[in-house]
């Protein structure tokens, strides 16, 4: 967005989550309320009070855990902490009640942001959606996933409606899903998750950190970390002491086979 500046002068991002949080969903909210600002957007995150399970967490802001720039604003709404239920009842009667308190919580959130009058509010869940629409904001809903039942309800009251300017998706395959809803190719766009390349500046090459390591020279790997609090705990110790597991793929005469190698997994200091 060029223009970006030109347009919009205030931006609310409204979240359901505890933040921070160790899961990489806190990363990328954060970075993304980061791009807005610096693009010159006034800021502000907007989410629930959650009891913070991490006890590595209690008393860490979104800008010191993530090591984002401190140029938006964070605000958090009161909030009855449904999730403690999680461990103590079935999963079967724990799920529809933490839909109802997060449709209800939407419409409590949705109204509080109404006051900030912005240009643009911004979410990823689709209860904050549905109540940003039905009050008449502007609103672009970000999807992650593959809606399912009552999302998929709460999205086809959405489909026509004026106050939903657009639905962002990361993969092509979401965007059929939701044109398959009803949404119009023009107000659904692709937009996959990025990366802040100033992050990796001044990192050995990658032939280096793979003689290091003692991985193949000749051929792809994808390194995969499930957490974010995995990450964490590695940046202070030697890659050597890092817990991931390489996935090689194969070449074969017609492209790359289904078949993947692990070639190492490192276990030490977890």
């Amino acid at each position: 967005m060029p223009d970006l500046n030109a347009r919009i002068k205030q931006l609310i991002y409204l979240i359901n989550a505890r933040l921070p949080t160790e899961k990489a969903h806190g990363y990328q909210i954060c970075k993304m309320c980061e791009a807005f600002a610096l693009n010159g957007v006034k800021v502000s995150l907007v989410h629930p009070y959650r009891r913070q399970s991490d006890a590595g967490l209690v008393g860490r802001t979104v800008f010191d855990y993530y090591g984002v720039k401190h140029v938006f604003k964070v605000q958090t709404l009161k909030n009855w902490d449904v999730v403690l239920l999680d461990r103590f009842i079935p999963a079967r009667i724990f799920t529809p009640i933490f839909f109802a308190h997060a449709f209800i919580w939407g419409c409590y959130a949705a109204s509080v942001a109404r006051g900030f009058k912005a240009d643009l509010y911004f979410t990823r869940d689709s209860a904050v959606a549905f109540w940003l629409v039905r009050m008449g904001l502007p609103t672009v809903y970000e999807a992650h996933v593959d809606p399912k039942r009552a999302q998929r309800w709460l999205l086809k009251t959405m489909v026509h409606h004026p106050a939903l300017r657009l639905v962002v998706v990361l993969t092509s395959f979401l965007q059929k899903r939701f044109m398959q809803l009803g949404f119009s190719a023009e107000k659904v766009i692709v937009l996959p998750d990025g990366v802040d390349l100033d992050l990796f500046q001044g990192l050995s090459s990658k032939a280096d950190c793979r003689r290091r390591l003692g991985l193949p020279l000749d051929r792809p790997i994808i390194g995969y970390i499930r957490m974010l609090d995995l990450w964490m705990f590695v940046q202070d110790r030697r890659e050597e002491d890092m817990i991931w597991r390489f996935f090689v793929f194969h070449r074969r005469e017609k492209g790359y086979s289904g078949t993947v190698e692990v070639v190492a997994e490192i276990w030490r200091g977890w």
